[in-house]
């Protein structure tokens, strides 16, 4: 009787996922195959490439190496004499700074910055671009998604009765297993999807990603003398971790889940291809 239904909850789960996962690329937009225009700046590159986050941890760097703030030890930041910026995001960035200088740390300017409206136009603008697929696209799966999320919690609950039921034994151990998987596959597409309706990048955007990766070479040197070529958009495509002052780096990508230091997602469902492209929505990652 265990195995019935654990056989029965596996394809259950497996069509539900195949099915979510197979509406979700039909409502995409078809992929967009113009050239790259090249003409986003370094903190349009990072949202695309890593999320908000990613855009705030290359503007701490880049006003870190312009000396327009200083990061000590432990990640406590403060304001240099005179800092001035007329870009948006670093303005964003220093008045965080300014309402707590040296007190506020690295993690806490990242996810105050990240939330605020500097960066959510910044969002609109890179959809208005066709850099990022609306939001709107999703919904007409919300009520597939949620059924998912349902079956994937019910498939959990079966894989451990099945296990519980059959003891230690071989078949049920394996049928727990299998069922556990499925479970699990399902849980991390419903929340893939639903963690990327809000960034997630377009076929366009994954076209600028990729012509501004064949210019800039994770772990290459800087193409051209300037902020910008050797701080600005390293750190916008790969992260802190392409910092060559070891010190920054390593405030920066302190509180990060990896070399990336946003621990953000974003990408996923894009529309030119399975994967996506970079590393968040708003809320994706973590601190």
């Amino acid at each position: 009787m265990s195995a019935m239904l654990a056989l029965a909850m596996a394809a259950m789960t497996y069509v539900a996922t195949v099915s979510t996962r197979t509406k979700i690329r039909r409502l995409l937009p078809a992929a967009d195959v113009r050239q790259a225009r090249g003409d986003l700046n370094h903190y349009q590159i990072a949202f695309l490439a890593g999320g908000p986050r990613r855009v705030v941890v290359t503007a701490l760097a880049t006003l870190a190496m312009t000396r327009a703030i200083e990061i000590a030890r432990g990640g406590r930041v403060g304001l240099a004499r005179g800092a001035a910026s007329y870009d948006p995001v670093e303005l964003a960035v220093l008045d965080a700074v300014a309402a707590r200088p040296g007190r506020i740390k690295v993690a806490a300017i990242r996810g105050e910055v990240a939330r605020g409206p500097v960066l959510e136009g910044l969002r609109h603008d890179l959809a208005g671009r066709g850099m990022l697929i609306s939001e709107q696209v999703y919904a007409p799966v919300g009520r597939a998604l949620r059924r998912l999320g349902r079956i994937s919690r019910a498939a959990l609950v079966v894989a451990v009765i099945v296990a519980g039921l059959g003891g230690v034994s071989v078949p049920s151990v394996v049928l727990g297993v299998v069922v556990l998987g499925f479970a699990l596959h399902a849980h991390a597409v419903a929340s893939e999807a639903n963690g990327d309706r809000r960034n997630a990048v377009s076929a366009a955007g994954d076209a600028e990603l990729a012509a501004a990766r064949d210019v800039y070479r994770e772990g290459g040197p800087p193409v051209a003398p300037g902020v910008v070529h050797e701080v600005g958009m390293p750190v916008a495509l790969y992260g802190p971790g392409e910092l060559r002052d070891a010190s920054l780096r390593r405030e920066l990508t302190r509180d990060g889940r990896d070399k990336s230091g946003d621990g953000d997602e974003v990408g996923g469902w894009s529309d030119g291809g399975d994967g996506g492209s970079g590393g968040d929505g708003d809320g994706g990652g973590g601190e």
